[in-house]
């Protein structure tokens, strides 16, 4: 199975995008997310106020998901 971080709260903005919680997240800008330490690296890169593409694992499929700001 791919690694990620698994989703357990989405905010109203994440869920608007089409966010879950039970999702996987496998990348964030194109980095990749296999843990809590990628996450944070990930979050740290990202400027304000510009869009953000996610990856996420559900089940089977994989999907981008774009959260605007």
């Amino acid at each position: 199975p791919k690694s990620g971080l698994l989703v357990d709260e989405v905010d109203s903005n994440a869920a608007r995008a089409g966010m879950k919680r039970g999702d996987l997240l496998t990348s964030i800008d194109g980095r990749a997310v296999a843990g809590v330490a990628d996450f944070d690296r990930a979050v740290a890169t990202l400027k304000e106020g510009k869009p953000v593409m996610l990856k996420v694992r559900r089940g089977t499929t994989e999907q981008s998901i774009k959260l605007k700001p």
